[in-house]
């Protein structure tokens, strides 16, 4: 758990470093990164979602979206980040890419009923 306060307080600084002004367009996705600026190699996987989740928590979700992308790219098949990664598509409108992730989550862990109710709820918005 040590680890998990220097992380949060890099959040801050990654956002800082990783958001010139004016960077955000209206849809709060950013233009530009500086994705060596947010992570390295040494990044754990808890590391980067709980960066993501930091990230969502103070409404930076280009921000999340990268630290949530970055643990897919890592493992294709974690479940967890693409749910989280769904769940950030939903709130900020992108139902069809949420949609698409929890199909493939649900593929890859049939049984997990919230994967199951939140693909419903996607698809009843």
């Amino acid at each position: 758990m040590p680890r998990l306060v220097p992380a949060v307080l890099l959040i801050g600084i990654a956002i800082s470093a990783a958001l010139p002004a004016g960077a955000q367009d209206s849809s709060g996705l950013t233009g530009e990164w500086k994705n060596e600026a947010l992570f390295d190699a040494t990044t754990t996987r808890e590391e980067l979602l709980d960066m993501g989740r930091a990230a969502v928590n103070l409404s930076h979700f280009a921000l999340a979206e990268v630290y949530y992308q970055e643990v897919l790219l890592r493992n294709p098949e974690d479940v967890d980040a693409m749910c989280e990664l769904a769940t950030l598509y939903r709130r900020t409108g992108r139902l069809e890419y949420a949609r698409g992730l929890l199909i493939r989550a649900g593929t890859l862990v049939p049984g997990r009923d919230d994967i199951a109710e939140a693909r419903h709820d996607v698809e009843q918005q």
